[in-house]
């Protein structure tokens, strides 16, 4: 059985049950993958969400979480956590603890923690400084990657 599907018997159904049946594709909305990657945080804390089909350019500070499921331009700083859902795309640089990248990253990314690549992910910078890595089999990164440490030599 693949990773990402969930076996018949914990399959919940959308009231939370168990029900039984064929196994399904596990999918997690950018919600679900927040509190997957940063547990025990306040979902209602400084999360910026840039929806599908908006595009945006300017300035973001003072920003806990970044969503990005559009499009967005800009030089994000001092953030935790840059999610970029798979048809969304950040251009621009970032310095944050974590990314979960699975759609386009184009400029360039220190992470300062871990950075995951999903396969949709892809990647596209001069440099990519980042703590650890998880790449998905599918993802592309074209670019230098080097560890963090590295970076502040």
């Amino acid at each position: 059985m693949p990773a990402d599907t969930v076996p018949p018997e914990t399959t919940p159904d959308p009231a939370g049950e168990v029900r039984s049946g064929p196994a399904r594709p596990a999918t997690l909305r950018p919600a679900q993958a927040l509190e997957r990657l940063a547990p025990g945080t306040d979902s209602e804390g400084k999360t910026l969400t840039i929806p599908r089909s908006i595009s945006y350019s300017g300035r973001i500070g003072s920003c806990e979480r970044l969503i990005v499921e559009g499009a967005v331009e800009t030089e994000l700083s001092g953030c935790r956590l840059l999610l970029v859902a798979a048809g969304g795309v950040f251009r621009g640089s970032a310095d944050v603890e974590t990314a979960d990248i699975r759609g386009t990253v184009e400029g360039p990314l220190t992470v300062r923690e871990t950075l995951t690549v999903r396969a949709s992910g892809r990647i596209v910078a001069e440099t990519i400084a980042c703590g650890e890595i998880e790449v998905e089999r599918g993802a592309t990164i074209a670019g230098a990657v080097r560890p963090l440490e590295e970076e502040s030599e």
